[in-house]
């Protein structure tokens, strides 16, 4: 009797057990989507997270046999931050698995300085796109409607001083030639209001790059209700200073192999081309691009509260076994720098070092892409794109 009042009480218990498990699963799945109906109802329902990316791979993740390779991924493109060198990886991984990227009719700007508009790209008939990482102005709304729902969104920045002093000695070169003073950085400085040259890859280029209105730089609320936006919208900013980092970062948010993220530098400039800043001119770059200073702060602070949630010990081994590949890379491919040729883009009377490669490389189909300019690896992924268009069935 005794025993059988013990079995119904035990019965009891684990019934009891069953309904708080599902109650509480349904309580959490509605705490998530209550959590998003909040930041909806706090920020633009186009810049919010949709419920479609909760519980996507996050990048703290080990790669496991069971994961599932990413391909759909739109990376915003900015300026003298390393983006050519990333948008070569994601160049490489989609002509390597036959990926459909989201390419312009001509040139190789999606109607940069223009926000982006599918208006300027080359449809295809199958209707679906995977890769996006030409320069253009960010829109997410028009993105989102274009990609899939499981699109990790990344972009890169740089420390914004020297990423200042990059797109100085880089686009501005035809401005300086009207300069008389030796120190043409602090020239500039001392009346940017006079020079209208390229104003918006000098004047918080982040900022314009990644569509935040103009009225929202000097307003410190607006600004952060910005960034928090742009924080809910990206998979992951990574950061030019720590690359290696943020490629095990990004390999991990994609489940990609570590060769698959492996990488030779392009368009960098050489060294007589670069302009260096003092303390006094540091602090007048920092008034001046004040708004991507907070920018970068922000997604430095995030960038790194990823890593330590990834593992530092973890990170560090991480880094050193892309490190090794690296170097396998560099031996097989490059035989050194060149400053010689025209092998991309660059403006007029600005000296880019290029790699040249090993005799033997270059029948090396690793060797030949990741040493490919922007324009150049564009055209044959344009031309590849046009065949399949041509025999699509």
């Amino acid at each position: 009797m005794v025993y059988s009042k013990i079995l119904i009480l035990f019965g009891v218990i684990c019934a009891f057990s069953v309904l708080m498990t599902s109650f509480l699963q349904v309580a959490n799945v509605n705490i998530l989507r209550n959590a998003v109906a909040i930041t909806r109802s706090v920020g633009d329902d186009e810049y919010d997270k949709s419920l479609s990316l909760i519980g996507d791979k996050d990048v703290t993740d080990p790669v496991t046999l069971s994961c599932t390779p990413r391909t759909n991924i739109v990376m915003l493109k900015t300026h003298k931050t390393g983006s050519s060198t990333l948008q070569n990886i994601l160049f490489r991984y989609a002509d390597k698995h036959n990926l459909t990227l989201v390419l312009p009719k001509r040139s190789h700007l999606l109607g940069y300085p223009h926000k982006f508009n599918s208006t300027d790209i080359i449809h295809v008939p199958w209707h679906e796109y995977n890769i996006l990482t030409h320069h253009t102005v960010f829109n997410f709304p028009e993105m989102k409607k274009l990609m899939p729902p499981d699109t990790a969104f990344i972009t890169i920045l740089r420390h914004p001083v020297t990423q200042f002093e990059s797109a100085f000695g880089y686009f501005a070169y035809r401005l300086t030639l009207n300069m008389s003073s030796d120190n043409k950085l602090e020239t500039y400085l001392a009346g940017n209001d006079k020079y209208f040259f390229r104003q918006h890859l000098l004047h918080n280029n982040y900022m314009f790059d990644l569509g935040i209105p103009y009225n929202d730089w000097n307003d410190i609320d607006r600004l952060e209700g910005a960034i928090h936006k742009l924080n809910l919208v990206f998979n992951l900013v990574l950061i030019m200073e720590y690359f290696e980092e943020s490629m095990v970062l990004l390999r991990h948010l994609m489940c990609w192999d570590v060769d698959d993220v492996v990488f030779l530098a392009l368009n960098v400039r050489g060294a007589a081309a670069r302009e260096h800043a003092g303390s006094e001119i540091t602090t007048k770059i920092e008034e001046w691009n004040s708004a991507d200073f907070h920018l970068y702060k922000y997604f430095n602070k995030t960038f790194w509260e990823k890593v330590k949630r990834f593992g530092e010990t973890r990170m560090e081994n991480e880094v050193e076994v892309l490190k090794n590949r690296l170097r396998w890379y560099r031996d097989k491919c490059i035989s050194g720098i060149t400053q010689t040729g025209n092998k991309g883009f660059h403006p007029k009377g600005v000296k880019m070092s290029w790699n040249t490669l090993n005799p033997d490389a270059n029948q090396n189909r690793d060797c030949v892409d990741m040493t490919r300019s922007e324009i150049k690896y564009t055209e044959i992924l344009r031309k590849k794109l046009n065949r399949r268009i041509l025999h699509y069935r």
